[in-house]
């Protein structure tokens, strides 16, 4: 069963608590320029193409008879464990940051965040053995996808409340445009 590889991939909030450090503004801008760099590298492509990806996997995989296909049980199952080890890895970056204690909620609130997109992915991947789980899992990238405008506009908030410059004016773009 393929899902049963998955279990070593599933965490809980404490295998994922970074090393907090001090609020001074030179931790501050390593901290936003390190989480920037992780989510600019992992995370902002799949915030533009998820919702779609996940769309066109329910599209295009029925028959006449308002089924999945076989092939479309085989694509929707890949697509969650790519996913889900793509999210855990995301995850462990995370871990590997160091937070500044003013950061430490919204970084905690970032990594709940992908644990939850990492839970549905995994969702994805149990197609063969729990459909209903799955279909579940489809109906909840909506919510989790919802929460992704606030975590941005809080961000943004942060960063010109504590007056730190970040490298990224791509990002920085971006938190604007999402207030």
């Amino acid at each position: 069963v393929v899902t049963d590889g998955l279990e070593s991939l599933q965490g809980n909030p404490d295998d994922f608590q970074p090393v907090i450090v001090a609020d001074t503004t030179e931790n501050q801008k390593k901290y936003l320029d390190d989480l920037i760099k992780v989510i600019e590298q992992n995370v902002i492509k799949e915030i533009l193409s998820d919702p779609f990806n996940i769309f066109l996997l329910l599209r295009d995989y029925y028959n006449q008879d308002g089924n999945l296909t076989p092939e479309g049980i085989n694509k929707i199952e890949e697509y969650g464990i790519l996913k889900t080890s793509q999210s855990q890895t995301l995850l462990f970056k995370l871990k590997e940051l160091h937070v500044p204690r003013s950061w430490s909620n919204y970084h905690e609130s970032v990594t709940s965040l992908v644990m939850e997109l990492n839970q549905n992915y995994r969702s994805l991947a149990s197609i063969k053995d729990d459909p209903v789980k799955t279909l579940v899992g489809f109906g909840t990238f909506k919510d989790t996808y919802l929460k992704i405008q606030p975590l941005l506009t809080d961000a943004y908030t942060k960063i010109q409340a504590a007056g730190v410059k970040v490298n990224s004016t791509d990002f920085v773009k971006l938190l604007r445009e999402s207030r």
